[in-house]
């Protein structure tokens, strides 16, 4: 019974070690990040300062327009009015995740929320994660050189309320995973066989794919939030972290010292006197004890004589 209430106790604490360094790691997962999109202070800059972000349509300057967001701002997208080009962003053979709030005000088809692929089909050089107007929900797709075409989908309500987005691109496991509002959704995809590289044909694009022009022959209009590019495969613990965190939240005041008064304190008190009476008890019952057992020994000592 000792054994099993000692297990519990363990098993309770470690439980909440856990939950509590899920919530204080997620500063720290948005610090590993490679690319990282906040929409705040009237920008579309990457704030990590690894890459150049353009508003561009059609390979030509267009306006991205800031509103409300999740948090603080975000970009609103249109079909053949703008989105967003980060140049330079390549993804290797390394594993990587994509993580974005996402609010999908209108669509009709397929149109990408991001992409560095020729959307037109699966099977081109890249990848895309797609609105499926086809299946009602999310789909994400694409392929390296010389491999097959990998597809994930979800069935999902995807209109008329913020949702947490996560591809997440695992070169190590083989397998691709796509989360929703901090979950994994349904099915993963086995990249196990996928030998070359994800950098697709074209440059990386946030509201549009990789082409720059599938989008216009689709209605789209959503809004993009706290857009971030990790160069490492994020667990489900690291997904469901930086789901629930609000990076726009003041953080905790640390404690500090207060200053002790001026006025000068009274000198202590004697503490209060305690009675010696049962002290004294232990004593005296000590004294008798030894007293018998001295007389004990004297007349075993006697009679031995006698």
């Amino acid at each position: 019974m000792k054994k099993l209430v000692l297990v519990m106790s363990i098993l309770i604490v470690s439980t909440s070690l856990a939950i509590s360094a899920s919530a204080a790691d997620a500063p720290e997962i948005f610090d590993s990040a490679d690319l990282y999109i906040t929409f705040e202070n009237g920008s579309y800059e990457d704030t990590k300062g690894n890459y150049a972000v353009t508003s561009e349509c059609g390979d030509v300057p267009a306006e991205t327009k800031l509103v409300d967001g999740k948090f603080g701002s975000a970009a609103h997208f249109v079909s053949s009015m703008n989105y967003l080009t980060v140049n330079d962003l390549k993804f290797d053979m390394d594993s990587f995740s994509i993580a974005l709030w996402a609010y999908i005000d209108e669509f009709s088809g397929d149109p990408c929320l991001f992409s560095n692929q020729n959307w037109d089909s699966i099977s081109n050089l890249g990848f895309s994660f797609a609105i499926d107007g086809f299946g009602d929900g999310f789909r994400a797709a694409g392929c390296t050189k010389g491999s097959k075409a990998f597809s994930i989908g979800t069935a999902i309500d995807t209109t008329c309320e913020w949702m947490h987005l996560v591809l997440v691109m695992d070169r190590e496991t083989g397998v691709a995973t796509m989360y929703v509002n901090g979950e994994p959704y349904r099915e993963t995809a086995d990249i196990s066989g996928f030998t070359g590289h994800f950098n697709g044909a074209y440059s990386f694009k946030i509201g549009e794919d990789g082409a720059g022009d599938y989008n216009t022959s689709c209605t789209f209009s959503a809004y993009i939030d706290e857009f971030i590019v990790f160069k490492s495969a994020l667990t489900a613990e690291d997904v469901k972290a930086i789901c629930e965190y609000d990076p726009t939240a003041p953080d905790e005041p640390e404690e500090t010292e207060t200053d002790a008064p001026d006025e000068t304190l009274p000198e202590p008190k004697d503490p209060p006197k305690t009675s010696d009476e049962p002290e004294m008890r232990v004593v005296l019952i000590i004294g008798i004890a030894a007293t018998i057992a001295v007389i004990a020994a004297l007349l075993i000592f006697a009679k031995k004589k006698s």
